[in-house]
């Protein structure tokens, strides 16, 4: 990671627990998000299963510097009913497949407009950029809200980091 960081100077990490088999409770897992705190990175997390979620609910009550990026607002109610309120944890909205307007709603009603973000998936759902975009644009929340959420809060968390 140091190696690349220095040759292309990245702006965060993806983990995908489907593709890449890992556990939250793992050396491996402490390593690279230990690494990503020290650098400010954003680690976005794709995870497989509630168990996963639980853990990493648990991993971020002890560690409020990490910048996650939880995706498809994978586990939402898990990390309702924590009651984790942490302001680096984000949430990407994609696809429009697996995340509908109301849970965008609900996510925005509990953790606020700010912690949202945009995601496509691409290239994995058809024609994905564009219906998540007809998604944000549809819902019942101010103009500068659905600017947020299409670009405004990845654009200030990763200045921030």
């Amino acid at each position: 990671l140091e190696r690349l960081y220095d040759e292309r100077s990245f702006r965060g990490l993806k983990l995908h627990q489907c593709w890449e088999p890992f556990r939250v409770y793992s050396e491996n897992f402490e390593a690279v998000m230990s690494w990503a705190e020290q650098k400010g990175l954003p680690v976005f997390i794709h995870l497989y299963d509630r168990r996963g979620v639980q853990e990493l609910i648990d991993y971020l009550h002890h560690h409020p510097e990490a910048t996650v990026i939880v995706g498809h607002l994978f586990g939402l109610d898990d990390y309702i009913a924590s009651g984790l309120r942490l302001e680096r944890v984000v949430f990407d909205i994609s696809t429009h497949e697996l995340v509908s307007a109301q849970r965008i709603l609900k996510a925005i009603e509990h953790f606020g407009v700010q912690q949202i973000v945009m995601g496509s998936d691409t290239p994995y759902a058809r024609d994905a950029l564009r219906l998540v975009i007809e998604r944000v644009r549809s819902l019942p929340v101010s103009d500068f809200e659905k600017d947020s959420i299409l670009g405004g809060n990845l654009q200030r968390l990763l200045k921030a980091c």
